[in-house]
C-alpha cells in the first residue's frame, strides 16, 4: 500500500527540498498534500482514472491514508508533484524532473492494449488449416449446388 505521505516524501526528496538526513516539517507535508489532492482532482476532471483516492476535504488530507496508486503510476504522481511543489518551496525545477514528469504523465494516457500469453493447452487461430495440407477448404464456396431453404430437395434424394 502506497500512502499519500509516501508520495509526498518521495516528491520532496526528488525536488531536493529534503534529503535522507533531514525530515520534512509539518507545513511542507501539509502544503504538498494539498498540491497532491489538487493535482489528482485535475487529472480526474480530464477523464484520467488513476485509482487515486481523493480526500473528501482536500484541505485536511491525511498522510497515512491509502493513495490507491499502483506501482506503474507512482512515478507520474511523484515527479509531477515534485514539479509542482518546487517553485512553491522556493526551489528551481530541475530539467530532469520536468522531463520525467512530462513523460510519466503522457504514459498515463498510453493506449497500448494489455498483452496476454497464449495458453499452450488451447488451440490458436481460426481452426480451418486443412487447405494448407492439401485438404478441401470447407469455408470456401464450391461449384456444387448448395442445399438451403429455397432448394426443397427431399432428404432421400440427397447424395453425399
Amino acid at each position: 500500500m502506497i500512502t499519500k505521505g509516501d508520495l509526498v516524501i518521495q516528491a520532496l526528496k526528488m525536488s531536493g527540498i529534503v534529503d535522507s538526513l533531514t525530515a520534512p516539517d509539518p507545513q511542507e507535508i501539509e502544503d504538498s498534500l494539498f498540491q497532491l489532492e489538487i493535482m489528482a482532482q485535475a487529472w480526474e476532471s480530464k477523464g484520467l482514472n488513476t485509482g487515486y483516492k481523493i480526500a473528501d476535504d482536500i484541505t485536511s488530507a491525511d498522510p497515512g491514508d491509502d493513495s490507491g496508486v499502483t506501482g506503474p503510476d507512482t512515478l507520474a504522481f511523484v515527479s509531477n508533484l515534485a514539479f509542482a511543489i518546487a517553485p512553491i518551496m522556493g526551489r528551481a525545477v530541475n530539467p530532469i524532473i520536468s522531463a520525467t514528469a512530462k513523460e510519466s504523465y503522457a504514459n498515463l494516457f498510453s493506449t497500448l492494449p494489455p498483452t496476454y500469453k497464449q495458453n499452450p493447452m488451447q488451440p490458436s487461430g481460426a481452426g480451418d488449416r486443412g487447405c494448407c495440407y492439401g485438404y478441401h477448404n470447407t469455408f470456401m464456396p464450391t461449384d456444387e449446388e448448395m442445399i438451403d431453404v429455397i432448394n426443397s430437395t427431399p432428404i432421400e434424394e440427397i447424395t453425399i
